[in-house]
């Protein structure tokens, strides 16, 4: 429904008599909002009340002004995000989902602005169109020079899932970053199930430049084809699982360690992930590296680069052809100032055996050695089962102790055998039918 005649009064009643609709279907329940043409700011407000009788409704967040004769709508569809870029910044208490079913082009940021959501649940930014198998997101693109796909500017406890980001600017410059904080730190964001590519930066958290993606997680995602780095947050930490992150000009993962578990990082100009020194833990299992550094020189020319100042934990990684042969061309580099840590069940070959880039303090048990390719393809990251390759790296890994007397050891490396090639398979698709509960 809808009318042009609503009146607010600096409180939380919206008086909405002279277009006289019937209320009687309207919830209250919070699954309803109210747009109004309100010249305060905010233009959606949550419906928690209403009264049929003098057609008003009581809304979560007063508009600010005291004004009569605008425009207003409840319930619909929203044509497009562009038009409705306020929706971005109003739903930010906490437990609202915006769900965007079609893509289309932007030629402006979309700014989201969410609150510290305390006791309300995450908000969501999210496609029910994505059926959970890839390609079906739909696609927010821009070919407008510093535009980007989400500018994430201060929010927290943001979850952004099963959407495609893309930029086709010719020469994208920094501010084309896929998700970005623009103008104030940013934490608590997670994304899920998103092909962010094209870019400057797919994921943009360089404190300088913008601003931090403190406290962030990145999981399922594909991310490629960036002109400088697929994710770019010396800073801060990333925690990431089952990511695709290939074909970027520069570093693939360009972050201050954390957590980071099969995932795929294959033929990134630079390092695949470089872990910057920040005296913290790191941990890096079950990933494969295939064909980094083939642009880069010295302590780029490698999969990984550890700069860590702490400890790090390397198990069940597969590295394969890293570097171009000039350098310290290597599968692993480390620091030297690394006070502890321990590489079990690791796999080296190609153009990238470990040789001379070891560390006293590191502990070293089982490393494999390829003499071929362990991959299906060259396109598809599944072990096959080649007698000096993928079957070097099938059944070698650990159980959790003592938890099961009939399990298989797994496989090492990002792809277990049936699993499917990296970014594709199956999907991930959680249920947000009933709203997202963890």
């Amino acid at each position: 429904m809808s009318g042009t005649a609503a009146a607010t009064a600096a409180s939380t009643v919206v008086t909405l008599a002279v277009d006289n609709p019937d209320l009687t279907t309207v919830p209250t329940d919070g699954s309803a909002a109210i747009w109004i043409a309100s010249s305060s700011g905010r233009r959606w407000s949550k419906i928690t009340g209403k009264d049929n009788t003098l057609k008003t409704v009581t809304v979560e967040t007063a508009y600010a002004n005291t004004e009569s004769g605008k425009a207003w709508g409840i319930g619909g569809k929203r044509a497009t995000c562009a038009g409705s870029l306020q929706a971005f910044k109003d739903f930010g208490l906490g437990g609202w989902t915006i769900d965007i079913q079609t893509g289309e082009t932007i030629t402006a940021d979309i700014v989201v602005n969410t609150s510290n959501n305390a006791g309300a649940g995450p908000s969501v930014i999210k496609s029910s169109a994505f059926t959970g198998v890839w390609g079906t997101q739909p696609i927010l693109q821009t070919a407008t020079s510093g535009v980007a796909g989400l500018d994430v500017s201060s929010c927290s406890n943001l979850i952004i899932y099963g959407l495609e980001l893309k930029c086709t600017a010719g020469s994208p410059v920094e501010g084309n970053s896929g998700i970005v904080p623009k103008s104030g730190h940013s934490d608590f964001i997670c994304v899920i199930a998103c092909n962010i590519h094209g870019w400057y930066d797919g994921l943009n958290g360089l404190n300088g430049a913008f601003y931090r993606l403190q406290d962030f997680a990145c999981e399922q995602c594909e991310i490629h084809h960036c002109t400088n780095r697929g994710v770019d947050m010396p800073g801060d930490p990333c925690r990431e699982y089952k990511n695709y992150v290939h074909d970027n000009t520069n570093e693939g993962v360009y972050c201050a360690g954390y957590t980071h578990d099969e995932c795929v990082y294959a033929n990134n100009g630079l390092e695949g992930l470089h872990q910057v020194a920040n005296g913290n833990f790191d941990q890096i299992t079950k990933c494969t590296f295939v064909g980094n550094g083939a642009s880069g020189s010295g302590a780029q020319v490698c999969g990984l680069w550890l700069g860590n100042n702490g400890s790090v934990t390397l198990e069940d990684n597969i590295f394969w052809n890293n570097g171009n042969g000039a350098g310290n061309s290597s599968g692993v580099i480390f620091n030297t100032n690394m006070r502890s840590g321990i590489m079990r069940n690791n796999a080296f070959g190609g153009s990238n055996q470990l040789a001379s880039i070891t560390n006293s303090l590191i502990s070293r048990f089982n490393d494999i050695t390829l003499t071929v390719d362990p991959r299906t393809s060259g396109t598809d990251f599944a072990l096959n089962n080649t007698a000096g390759g993928g079957a070097l790296c099938r059944a070698v890994s650990d159980q959790c102790a003592n938890a099961s007397a009939t399990a298989t050891a797994p496989d090492i490396g990002a792809i277990q055998v049936g699993e499917g090639g990296a970014g594709g398979g199956a999907g991930y698709a959680p249920d947000f039918s009933a709203g997202f509960t963890g």
